[in-house]
């Protein structure tokens, strides 16, 4: 964003909401920047978190959110077809009990995940009612210790699996591989977001790359096409995502 602002010759200012300030508080802080219009990072948003800007008099464009109720513009990764096809590959590479490590935590891009995860299973004659769907939290050390009370619990683990994040893929091959499980010969796993992290592992994380700077040239692109006109009619506007295949994956 702050790369796409500098080529535009606009001014980008950054302001941080924080759960432990008040916040009125930071929204009058917000109100009294004078600035043309918002790019609101809703990553970890809920619904009921954007009523807050409903009476903010200039454009806001949505960036990595949506929910269908916003009456926003909102840019944001294609999660059902990365997830849709990150699943499709672990079929593809001949996995027939294929998982799922879903994030415990509930926002709009690990839901989309998972329409994405399902909707590949169906595609390919696979039932989606079996026993490989996990929570895990997308964090190192719970997502970890999430695995490890899986594992503990004689839990059934598929032959490969499709996680929401990096993270969760990094903290179930810990633990995976502490309990004995050789990947990718035992446990194949595919993750998604593709930090830099993924090229470090052992081995290194096949996963779903997102084209974080496209994301934000386009959004404040739209941005600035919603301050020139602002009764354009609200746009969903969704970045691909590019399978990166790494050494996490076997072939069956």
């Amino acid at each position: 964003m702050s790369t796409e602002c500098t080529r535009q010759g606009c001014a980008l200012h950054i302001s941080y909401f924080y759960e432990t300030m008040d916040i009125d508080s930071q929204l009058d802080a917000l109100r009294a920047v004078d600035c043309e219009g918002i790019l609101l990072l809703a990553t970890e948003m809920a619904p009921s978190d954007f009523r807050k800007f409903r009476d903010f008099s200039v454009p806001i464009v949505v960036v990595d959110c949506y929910y269908d109720e916003l009456d926003y513009d909102c840019v944001l990764i294609n999660n059902i077809q990365g997830a849709f096809n990150a699943t499709n590959y672990l079929i593809q590479c001949g996995h027939k009990n294929v998982g799922y490590f879903h994030s415990s935590l509930d926002i709009s891009n690990f839901s989309e995940r998972a329409d994405g995860y399902y909707k590949a299973l169906r595609a390919n004659g696979i039932s989606t009612s079996h026993p490989y769907v996990h929570l895990v939290s997308p964090t190192s050390d719970e997502g970890y210790r999430d695995m490890l009370r899986l594992l503990e619990s004689k839990a059934p683990i598929a032959d490969a699996y499709f996680a929401d994040n990096d993270i969760i893929a990094a903290a179930a091959m810990r633990a995976l591989r502490e309990n004995g499980y050789r990947i990718p010969e035992d446990v194949s796993i595919i993750g998604f977001d593709d930090v830099p992290m993924c090229d470090m592992m052992v081995p290194p994380l096949s996963t779903m790359k997102v084209r974080k700077r496209e994301l934000g040239a386009t959004a404040v692109q739209r941005l600035l096409d919603r301050v020139a006109d602002p009764k354009r009619e609200c746009l969903k506007m969704c970045m691909a995502t590019k399978l990166v295949k790494r050494q996490s994956v076997s072939r069956r």
